[in-house]
């Protein structure tokens, strides 16, 4: 019996390989290209792949030996066509090749054409490809399958050739294209080495051979032809542990193995039984009997076993058919021929059709001509349809179209499954037409919210966890100088603002630490938590932008979930230039208000001293007993008590407190008048320009301080030329159709007459320019000048309602430009002064009561109105006063103080005028107009004298409202 199954065994090797005994030895060369896993080179450069070890072996079986030689895919083409290569593995069959080169009939694989994008840049459909970069490999046939397939929507795209697929997707990966194309199984199983991920595009699936040379390759392909077919065919044969082993996959038992098991195994039995039964015929005769009871025995126990089988198997159908039709997930079988075979309950309601109005249609059918993306849907689902049939479930979302023809959304997934050795396709279907709606309503909300983010003022701008920014609105491009294009998906870097050095960035310090730790470690650098979040931090940043420094204010805050866990960090910057700019000038302004109030409190005691000793001197020199010698030290005496004058009425120009006498002027009548006076003044060694614009607006302001004005601005230009120079004075009109900016100062939109003085001077640096207008300050040696001067002009300017702007460069002179507001209409004329008057003609014999706080100015007035032959009663306050009316009341004029201890004057005149109605009252004032207004005394019938003034001032307005005036006697 051994004897005959060894014959039997040889037999069945003789049949099966009937060439590998007789065929010589024969040399084939094989040109390799790189195609990992199905052919290529290994770490020692020996060839390796599924194709190279299905063709080795054959060549171990048949006694061929393999020369292979490695070269790029257009090369390998070119050798096979020219005769230097026999063999070429791993290509793809078409029509147009096959005219050229010879090809297995067996396919080893089924292969198609996948596109990859670069990770994080979503390509989900062809149209995604228009004006892309493809990188392809050289001749590849998915390459030519693609331009096709572009060319009939159309999409222009560039494609750019490689050599080998793993430069297609390298350069994918790093950014040299924007997609590339290789074959599905080296993307499947090289793809992870690269920084690239699948896109939902697949086409032209191919059938993957062996290649020949038509003159030298024939008989090797018909042998490998041979060897594919038997070894289909067996479930463990070199084929099928290849293609587990080098695609990581299980390949399918083919359907009829199972058959050939039974027959092989009945033909062995057979035989065997045969041989038996020759050798051993007497036996068997004897155990006939036996054998025939024993068989019958175990018939009943197979039937037996049979029926059991057939009724779990039936059991086991109806469980399956009842898990079929309740699922709630629509179910369709598909057959070979690609129609549907079954369907459960849910696909009925689903396609709103009856089963047999289902069963029998093709899934195409069931689709409209396109899908969303534009590709066909008979195309798309061909490729869908290949890629699952090795086994890998493919799920995708599709449009489906019900008979009726209304459209649904749906998520389907295709399953390879197999019903009594059958393959069949599962496709389970799923309306998320729903989903997709709220989908869109969410990405609605979502661009409505970055439409309304983006359209704020305020730079904000997201980064995730990974400090990677997510969102970027149109005010941080605008504020930062840096486009969304280029910062989403990187790290935020803001050193082109600080001169090339990197900031600190309160976003991304929340992402390393809590705002307690962030406040401890950069408060020194103006970092504090945010009082208004409980994970916020803000910050004041400066930067240099090409329109000069920005200040904005930053607060950043962490962003959470429900659950609490940390999503990223917002940052918002709002430029606050303008309000540091305004904040900056409110200081400068209140500071200079500070110093006017001073300024004015100083000038109205300083005042009435100088009213007591101008006074004393005037009385003093009246007389005639004075001898020379001592009227010239009285002159003296007044003459610097003068000088002292000037300087309190520039501290209350400065302070802008004092009594202006305005009307409109013509700015260019006033430099004509000064024009001599100013070239006496600078001297010889400067030359004098003045230009006067024709047809200048006229100003409202007293003519006599736009003298001071422009003779203070020559006088500063002539001290900064002690070697000569150019002094320029020039005006002009000027219309502002938006704020002019500069330093600190603003000028607002208007019509304005502009002075400007300039200089060729020394010029002053910005520590001196800042300064320039504070009172007392001077770059001149001590005792050499009072610092008023300037200061004199800003409060003379700022009270008439301009403004004065200082441009100065050390070494190139400085310019005061001076604007002034447009007065409507034209200019007064302004009368020349009368003749003095004499003593004679203020003297009067009238009665007057003087009221005074001050003993001194009391006194002085008292015996200066004496002096002039008025009769006068004296009063240290208001109440005192009315009680020397109630007791004698025949007073023709009161003099009256206006600020007193208890009763001012503006009261004491209003119960004066209930005693003696009509009384003239004449109000005398060291205090600043803004004090005198607080008390009512600058009205259009108030007569006010303000101090320091001299005996014939006082005499003379005395005199001046007794005669305008009908004396009435009280």
């Amino acid at each position: 019996m051994r004897i005959l199954l060894g014959l039997f065994l040889t037999f069945l090797a003789l049949a099966t390989h009937p060439v590998s005994l007789l065929a010589a030895q024969k040399l084939y060369k094989v040109c390799l290209y790189e195609n990992p896993p199905l052919v290529g080179l290994d770490a020692d450069r020996r060839a390796s792949g599924l194709f190279v070890e299905l063709l080795e072996a054959v060549a171990q079986a048949e006694g061929w030996q393999l020369q292979y030689r490695e070269a790029s895919w257009a090369q390998c083409l070119e050798e096979l066509r020219s005769g230097a290569a026999d063999i070429l593995p791993v290509i793809a069959y078409s029509e147009e090749r096959s005219r050229a080169f010879l090809f297995s009939s067996e396919t080893v694989l089924t292969n198609w054409g996948v596109v990859y994008s670069r990770k994080g840049e979503k390509v989900s459909g062809i149209l995604d490809l228009e004006g892309k970069i493809i990188a392809v490999k050289d001749q590849d046939i998915h390459m030519q399958a693609l331009q096709a397939l572009l060319s009939k929507f159309p999409i222009k795209a560039k494609f750019a050739p490689y050599e080998t697929y793993d430069q297609v997707l390298w350069s994918v990966g790093e950014g040299k294209a924007h997609a590339g194309v290789v074959n599905r199984i080296y993307g499947q199983t090289n793809s992870h080495r690269f920084s690239v991920e699948s896109t939902p595009i697949v086409f032209n699936p191919i059938e993957i051979r062996y290649g020949g040379h038509p003159g030298t390759s024939r008989t090797a392909l018909e042998t490998l032809d041979r060897y594919l077919k038997n070894w289909k065919q067996e479930e463990n044969s070199v084929y099928h542990q290849a293609v587990t082993r080098w695609l990581h996959v299980t390949a399918p038992p083919p359907a009829w193995t199972r058959t050939v098991k039974i027959t092989v195994g009945a033909t062995i039995l057979s035989l065997l039984l045969l041989g038996s039964a020759a050798l051993f015929l007497k036996r068997q005769v004897r155990l006939r009997t036996q054998d025939l009871k024993t068989s019958h025995g175990h018939l009943e126990q197979a039937l037996r076993q049979q029926k059991a089988f057939q009724s779990a198997l039936l059991e086991t159908e109806h469980r399956y058919q009842a898990l079929f039709q309740k699922a709630t997930d629509a179910l369709l079988v598909i057959n070979e021929d690609g129609r549907i075979q079954e369907c459960n309950q849910a696909a009925q309601d689903l396609f709103r059709a009856s089963r047999e109005n289902l069963v029998g249609r093709r899934p195409g059918d069931l689709s409209p001509p396109r899908q969303p993306d534009g590709a066909p849907s008979d195309e798309k689902a061909s490729v869908l349809f290949e890629s699952a049939l090795p086994g890998y479930p493919q799920r995708f979302e599709w449009v489906h179209q019900r008979p009726d023809g209304s459209l649904f959304d749906a998520e389907v997934q295709l399953s390879l499954i197999f019903q009594e050795g059958d393959a069949r396709m599962l496709a389970s279907i799923r309306d998320v037409t729903e989903k997709k709606a709220m989908e869109k309503a969410i990405e609605a909300q979502r661009k409505h919210l970055e439409r309304v983010l983006d359209s704020t003022p305020i730079a904000l701008f997201l980064v995730d966890v990974d400090g990677k920014v997510i969102f970027w609105n149109k005010a941080s491009e605008e504020l930062i100088g840096i486009s969304k294009e280029d910062v989403i998906g990187t790290p935020p870097d803001f050193s082109n603002l600080f001169g090339g050095k990197p900031p600190v960035i309160p976003a991304l310090l929340l992402l390393e630490m809590d705002p307690v730790e962030v406040e401890k470690r950069y408060a020194p650098r103006g970092i504090r938590r945010y009082p208004l979040h409980p994970e916020g931090i803000q910050t004041i940043s400066r930067f240099q932008m090409p329109g000069g420094w920005r200040h904005v204010s930053v607060v950043a805050a962490r962003l959470r979930d429900e659950q609490g866990n940390l999503l990223g960090v917002i940052q918002c910057g709002r430029d606050i230039t303008q309000e540091v700019e305004l904040q900056g000038q409110l200081v400068q302004a209140q500071k200079m208000e500070a110093i006017g109030r001073l300024a004015g409190g100083v000038a109205h005691d300083f005042n009435n001293v100088l009213t007591v000793i101008l006074g004393y001197c005037d009385l003093l020199l009246l007389r005639s007993s004075l001898n020379p010698d001592e009227a010239k030290k009285v002159s003296e005496i007044k003459k610097m008590a003068q000088r002292a004058s000037q300087l309190t009425g520039q501290l209350l120009a400065f302070s802008r407190k004092q009594v202006l006498q305005l009307r409109s002027v013509d700015l260019n009548a006033v430099l004509e008048n000064l024009r001599k006076m100013l070239e006496r003044l600078i001297g010889e060694d400067i030359r004098l320009q003045v230009t006067l614009a024709p047809g200048l607006w006229p100003v409202k302001a007293d003519p006599v301080h736009l003298d001071q004005v422009i003779m203070n601005l020559a006088v500063n230009a002539r001290d900064a030329m002690p070697e000569g120079g150019l002094l320029t004075l020039e005006t002009a009109n000027l219309k502002l159709e938006h704020p002019l900016r500069h330093d600190s100062v603003v000028v607002p939109p208007g019509e304005y007459v502009s002075l400007k003085v300039a200089d060729t001077g020394h010029g002053m640096d910005p520590a001196i320019r800042d300064k320039v207008f504070e009172p007392f300050f001077t770059t001149k040696p001590a005792g050499v000048g009072t610092g008023l001067g300037l200061a004199t002009v800003y409060g003379v300017v700022k009270q008439l309602g301009g403004f004065i702007l200082v441009d100065s460069t050390p070494g190139r002179g400085t310019t005061f430009s001076v604007y002034l507001p447009r007065q409507v209409g034209a200019a007064e004329h302004v009368p020349a002064d009368s003749q003095p008057e004499t003593p004679h003609a203020v003297a009067g014999t009238e009665r007057i009561l003087v009221v005074e706080d001050e003993e001194l100015v009391r006194t002085m007035a008292a015996e200066t109105l004496e002096t002039y032959g008025y009769r006068v009663q004296v009063a240290a306050s208001g109440a005192e006063a009315l009680e020397i009316c109630s007791r004698d009341g025949s007073f023709d004029l009161l003099l009256t103080d206006v600020v007193m201890p208890g009763m001012d004057g503006p009261e004491l005149a209003r119960r004066m005028a209930e005693i003696c109605p009509g009384i003239p009252v004449l109000f005398m004032s060291a205090y600043p107009d803004d004090r005198l207004a607080r008390h009512g005394v600058l009205g259009r019938d108030v007569e006010l004298l303000p101090k320091p003034f001299s005996p014939h001032q006082l005499a003379r307005k005395v005199r001046e409202l007794l005669d305008a005036k009908k004396v009435v006697r009280c």
